[in-house]
């Protein structure tokens, strides 16, 4: 695959995510399994990705951790959890979850909970860090 078409397909899931994500916390509905595997791709080989709108492609599913729930804390591991599967799953492409965080950034609804959402992500990464640094 050329390069361009590699960035252009990371950008159409990026957003994908980062929207359906961002969609999701509005609502506070916290996933607590986001991985890839709880994400399906509609029919992806049909698509212009330049021209398409890659958030009705993606549906998430099993929500058998789900839970309403509207703290920040909540929703910051629900991303967390997304980016340790990425990492472990997908780690050919590392700049994914971050693409992925700034389009969700880009979509919170309300701007002052997302300041406290990548806060608190911060502060649930740095915790998550120390525990894989101590075993």
């Amino acid at each position: 695959m050329e390069k361009q078409n590699v960035d252009h397909l990371l950008n159409f899931i990026a957003q994908g995510l980062g929207i359906l994500i961002a969609k999701l916390h509005s609502k506070n509905i916290i996933h607590g399994d986001l991985t890839t595997s709880n994400v399906l791709l509609r029919n992806i080989d049909e698509v212009d990705l330049e021209k398409y709108d890659a958030t009705s492609n993606f549906v998430i599913i099993d929500f058998g951790l789900a839970r309403i729930e509207s703290s920040a804390e909540d929703k910051a591991v629900d991303l967390y959890v997304l980016e340790r599967a990425l990492s472990s799953a997908h780690s050919e492409i590392p700049l994914l979850f971050l693409k992925i965080f700034q389009i969700y950034q880009k979509y919170c609804a309300n701007k002052s909970q997302c300041k406290e959402v990548i806060s608190k992500y911060k502060e649930v990464q740095s915790r998550g860090r120390k525990r894989l640094m101590i075993g």
